[in-house]
């Protein structure tokens, strides 16, 4: 073999060894493999995750939304009836929670068929779903601060006997009569349009339509204990929609 045959069976060589060495995979390979394969190992399972905490917010979506639906319902049967329920000797709430509790039971059993059935999916608007918790909360907050809690019951309303027959018109009840329906629509709103079940936009719905009604009987009933100082008050604050900004007290 020549000299020259030798050097070109020596570069081919090097070349063959050099593609060999390149091609094995070395401890960075391995971390790349390694990563991804952990990687997807989690992708799996926020896959698989993801279902069971759709199911179980929509659980706790569904069964606020059922007891949210029926406070209108429970004032309907104390508003109609207030003078009847302020002449009994013993507390009207015996009768009147038990009954509330029924309607929780109906309605969850109505609805719970449907309960699964979605109209979309859409993480992105737990982001405002968020907000309007946080917005309900803060009006719970601010209508308990000058209510006591008997009157946010509703005891005044039933007891005639109460001394706590006063109407509260400072604080956030100078911008909306009803913060607490207020609230509770703001929670509803949140939990249906965080989950996007169809139940829980059905039973917002049928809360608005009952609570629009529930107010007037309210308002009438509240104007017959509070007489003109009520009525001034319902024409210069809105019911449910917040007034921005505050004019001359009452």
């Amino acid at each position: 073999m020549s000299c020259e045959q030798r050097v070109a069976s020596g570069e081919f060589l090097v070349s063959a060894f050099s593609f060999l060495v390149l091609s094995l995979p070395g401890k960075s390979g391995k971390c790349d493999w390694k990563l991804e394969t952990r990687n997807e190992k989690l992708e799996t399972r926020n896959e698989k995750q993801k279902p069971m905490l759709r199911y179980f917010a929509g659980t706790i979506a569904w069964l606020a939304c059922v007891v949210f639906s029926t406070v209108p319902s429970f004032w309907f049967m104390v508003h109609p009836f207030a003078e009847r329920w302020r002449a009994r000797q013993r507390s009207p709430y015996r009768l009147l929670l038990p009954a509330w509790i029924g309607m929780w039971v109906v309605v969850a059993a109505v609805t719970w068929r449907w309960r699964t059935i979605v109209f979309y999916q859409a993480d992105w608007l737990w982001v405002s779903a968020v907000l309007l918790f946080a917005c309900g909360f803060y009006l719970y907050s601010q209508a308990g601060k000058n209510f006591s809690a008997k009157q946010l019951g509703g005891i005044p309303e039933v007891h005639g006997r109460s001394p706590e027959q006063i109407l509260i018109t400072d604080g956030i009840r100078s911008r909306v009569r009803h913060p607490v329906y207020l609230a509770h629509l703001c929670e509803m709103i949140a939990w249906s349009l965080g989950t996007g079940l169809a139940v829980c936009w059905a039973l917002t719905g049928f809360a608005v339509v009952t609570g629009a009604v529930m107010i007037r009987m309210e308002d009438a009933e509240l104007e017959k204990r509070f007489g003109e100082e009520y009525r001034a008050y319902r024409k210069s604050v809105p019911a449910v929609l917040p007034r921005l900004l505050n004019s001359s007290r009452i």
